[in-house]
């Protein structure tokens, strides 16, 4: 089925009104196919995309027609009808998978590419680089309806290239921190930007997606633990810096409270050691800058609410609150959102250069008028998080209490 051929085995058992289907179809993929290799935009090139597959999937499904009129008629043997039924198969199974992703995340996808093209020679490289892991994770979640956090640990360390062997015996030894460097394997995290919990339709919805994987490489970086723990509790946040024209953006870790700048991270290094430090990548890969603003969203709306916000002033570029504007998320869902995170209105720096009213590759099937519910639900699913992680603290504080009364009985 390479090349969307009919098997010279196959064509002459096939009508002669579906020879000509199939001809027409493979004519009209051609078309599709040069339009990808002249795109000029990310946009340009996903919705051509999506036309060569959706055409390559026609084409199949035309031939097994064709194949089950022949084997009814008497003229395919079973044995040859089975072995065409398993070509079309195997041809048809990835590309199902992969239509399934392009049509649910295409904003995402856009989005993706536009930021990853200047490292890949061709739009091409850079999309296969994206639906790799986009198709991997959604065929892995379909396999398995529980999360799986080891699976993406395996996933983030792959795409940072974040894994180090040991000199002696091969074996993983090391795991990289994107801001401390190589550490043992059991002091670093595969920390979510995003939160898992936030995984779903309103969340999507807000991006302008008809789908969002929390579980993606992408939404993902590798930590140490305490510094994961800072990242989920708001004691830090990742801000871009402003980039030079062609120059790939930098980003740094700011520290939210500075009270606790002289208390240790671990052994060896404070806080106010991470403090405007930048992150250092190991390959060309990058997490997404939607979830790295949302995630700053998300902390900037917690420390209004406690009136903690001395620290946005390290974050400032040019008279922006974030460096790198860009159709992040949805505006009017998130003014309605920080309202009701926070109890306070949104400024408009946070949104004019950042998000977007009406996304052009929107696939979400949430309609306008079920927006206030769904911000309702997404703040509770924010509340929740926050509750989670302040849990988590509490039990931690707690047993670092008991580690140190146990010193003392010595």
């Amino acid at each position: 089925m390479s090349g969307l051929i009919i098997p010279e085995r196959y064509s002459s058992l096939l009508s002669v009104s579906r020879q000509a289907s199939l001809n027409d179809i493979k004519k009209r993929k051609v078309s599709a196919s040069s339009m990808l290799s002249t795109a000029s935009s990310a946009a340009e090139f996903v919705v051509s995309k999506i036309e060569d597959v959706s055409l390559g999937i026609k084409y199949v499904d035309e031939m097994r027609k064709g194949l089950k009129e022949a084997f009814d008629d008497g003229n395919l043997p079973v044995s040859q009808y089975k072995e065409a039924l398993t070509e079309v198969k195997n041809y048809c199974k990835p590309k199902e998978s992969e239509i399934i992703v392009l049509k649910r995340q295409k904003k995402l996808i856009m989005d993706d590419l536009e930021e990853i093209v200047p490292s890949h020679a061709r739009l091409e490289d850079a999309y296969a680089n994206i639906i790799m892991n986009k198709v991997m994770t959604a065929t892995a979640k379909q396999k398995k309806k529980n999360y799986n956090q080891s699976a993406f640990k395996k996933g983030v360390i792959a795409f940072y290239g974040a894994e180090q062997d040991s000199e002696n015996d091969g074996d993983i030894d090391s795991l990289w921190c994107h801001l401390t460097g190589w550490q043992a394997l059991a002091d670093v995290k595969a920390a979510h930007i995003v939160p898992k919990s936030l995984e779903s339709n309103e969340l999507s919805y807000l991006f302008g997606a008809g789908e969002v994987s929390l579980s993606d490489a992408n939404n993902g970086l590798t930590l140490h633990r305490n510094i994961e723990e800072g990242l989920d509790s708001g004691k830090i946040v990742l801000v871009p810096l402003s980039p030079a024209k062609g120059e790939e953006t930098k980003w740094k870790c700011v520290l939210t409270d500075k009270k606790i700048g002289n208390k240790m991270v671990y052994s060896g290094i404070k806080w106010r050691d991470i403090d405007g430090k930048q992150l250092e990548f190991l390959t060309e890969n990058r997490p997404a800058r939607r979830y790295l603003y949302f995630r700053y969203i998300i902390t900037y709306l917690h420390h209004k609410k406690e009136g903690t916000l001395a620290w946005v002033e390290d974050v400032e570029a040019k008279g922006r609150m974030w460096a790198t504007p860009g159709p992040y998320l949805r505006q009017s869902m998130l003014i309605s959102l920080a309202r009701s995170v926070s109890d306070h209105f949104l400024p408009e720096v946070f949104y004019d250069q950042t998000t977007f009213k009406e996304a052009e590759a929107d696939e979400s099937a949430t309609r306008p008028q079920e927006e206030p519910g769904m911000v309702l639900s997404l703040a509770n699913r924010l509340k929740e998080e926050k509750e989670a992680v302040l849990d988590k603290e509490m039990r931690l504080k707690d047993s670092k209490s008991d580690d140190d009364d146990d010193d003392d009985d010595y």
